[in-house]
């Protein structure tokens, strides 16, 4: 009897890692593909294929390049799939086999790329897509629109990896009552380049962007890399508002000089020959504008970041400003009495597991809690938006996700309702 229970003890203990392996998703994480981005030749392999790609949109026109940024997207989950079931995470052929995916999807791409530029599309109405396919199409969230919302606006932008306009629309569509800023004809020295930020060819002054606001940009060669870096911010608040927001826009293009020089800098001194052929780098952050009350203003910042690699990376930075003020609104000003952090947090946490059921990418690795801070919180019209980026509440593929909470629940959770009047 003793014997037996010795080797059924000894076979769980064997069958353990198994069962482990089995546990483990096929979908690369953030920290899994920064991992495999320390492989010299994976990194090769994965900026190759970017550039590729890149390249492949350039000359398309708008319907062609949806299909093939949904085409790449369908061929990069099934790599992560095909290497997971056939040689397990963390292997040498694991690792081999992404690599000599890349390079022959790289190949592929290059064969598909078109020798004349596509008519241009007529522009077409913003429709609720993820936003990993470009930064200007919009969020989908858990709780629809008010009835009264305006149709979107037509959008033109090309897709955010082989844009020919200087600045895309947000990946966020404004609600319909959303004042739009009003044109600033003013000189304003504040919306100047930092002259703190170094490089080797100086950045422009802020111009205006097309909308009322202006864009800080930048086209510069660092390290032997081509850096195509801007920002872009409303103007027309009032003048302390205007103030705070072209701050918060500096700082945040001050961030991506720092980091994109840092990068570019690792990168030549790794593989200067790689830094040479790098089709160049590219940060653009776009804006929308929200207007839940006279007083009150929220400024969602979207990045779109592409450095090479199968697909670029998205970000959000979240701002509510007090007009009269000036000032960034903190979480107790949205709920003075107390902050109910946990019912919040789960308020939020149901709305983006309701999301991934309807995405078909619920996995049983779910987050049981979630980041909240004033960096993701936006007050709208017609109620609080918080938002998350690729990668943060799941795998890149899942797309970003946006959790709509109404004002009157808000109240009721302790919100200050002027923050509505």
């Amino acid at each position: 009897m003793n014997m037996y229970r010795l080797v059924v003890l000894l076979l769980f203990v064997a069958l353990l890692p198994m069962s482990a392996a089995f546990a483990e998703s096929a979908e690369v994480s953030k920290a899994e593909w920064a991992e495999l981005m320390k492989n010299p030749e994976f990194r090769a392999a994965e900026r190759r294929l970017g550039a590729a790609y890149k390249a492949a949109l350039a000359l398309r026109s708008e319907a062609e390049r949806k299909a093939l940024r949904n085409a790449q997207r369908q061929w990069n989950a099934q790599r992560e799939k095909a290497a997971f079931e056939q040689f397990g995470k963390g292997t040498p052929r694991y690792v081999r086999f992404f690599i000599d995916e890349a390079a022959a999807r790289a190949a592929e791409l290059q064969r598909m790329q078109p020798t004349k530029r596509a008519p241009a599309d007529p522009p077409v109405a913003d429709t609720a897509v993820n936003a990993q396919a470009r930064p200007s199409d919009a969020v989908k969230s858990d709780v629809s629109p008010p009835a009264s919302a305006a149709p979107p606006k037509a959008d033109t932008a090309d897709n955010a990896g082989a844009r020919t306009s200087g600045v895309v629309k947000s990946d966020i569509s404004p609600p319909a009552s959303a004042a739009p800023p009003k044109t600033d004809t003013a000189d304003n020295p504040q919306a100047r380049v930092s002259g703190a930020v170094k490089s080797d060819v100086s950045p422009d002054a802020a111009v205006g962007d097309g909308k009322g606001g202006f864009t800080i940009k930048s086209s510069r060669q660092y390290a032997g890399l081509s850096l195509e870096l801007s920002v872009s911010y409303p103007q027309g608040l009032n003048g302390a508002a205007d103030a705070a927001v072209q701050r918060t826009a500096q700082a945040l293009f001050d961030e991506t000089v720092a980091s994109y020089e840092k990068a570019a800098a690792e990168l030549a001194a790794e593989s200067p020959g790689e830094a040479r052929s790098s089709p160049g780098w590219e940060s653009v952050t776009d804006y929308t504008l929200f207007r839940p009350s006279a007083q009150y203003a929220s400024v969602l910042f979207s990045t779109y970041s592409f450095t090479g690699g199968a697909h670029p990376n998205h970000y959000f930075t979240a701002r509510t400003y007090d007009l009269a003020a000036g000032s960034a609104l903190t979480m107790s000003d949205l709920f003075p009495r107390k902050v109910p952090a946990d019912a919040l947090a789960q308020r939020v946490l149901a709305g983006v597991l309701h999301q991934k059921k309807a995405r078909d990418a619920v996995t049983g690795d779910e987050k049981n809690n979630v980041d909240l801070n004033m960096d993701r919180i936006l007050l709208t019209p017609a109620g609080m938006r918080v938002v998350y980026a690729p990668y943060e509440m799941g795998s890149y593929a899942e797309g970003a996700y946006a959790v709509d909470i109404p004002k009157q629940e808000l109240v009721r959770l302790g919100a200050d309702p002027m923050l509505w009047r």
